[in-house]
């Protein structure tokens, strides 16, 4: 993304959660080209999936603790 292709970045993740819909990092990767284009809402839409699929878990590894406090920023 430092290319700004933010609308192609977007696809490919939308994608690949809809692919993979339980995988968390997935929709940290989607989430992040809507925070650098300005999309607060998607953005915030996509981090709320995040701590909802998170928080099903009993317990959080190294990765996933990232995950929730990127989700939560």
């Amino acid at each position: 993304m430092s290319e700004q292709k933010y609308a192609e970045a977007i696809g490919v993740f939308t994608l690949n959660t809809e692919l993979h819909p339980e995988d968390a990092n997935l929709f940290d990767s989607l989430a992040e080209p809507y925070d650098l284009s300005g999309d607060n809402e998607n953005m915030k839409k996509y981090s709320s999936m995040i701590l909802n699929m998170l928080g099903k878990k009993t317990a959080l590894n190294d990765s996933e603790k990232g995950l929730k406090a990127n989700a939560e920023k």
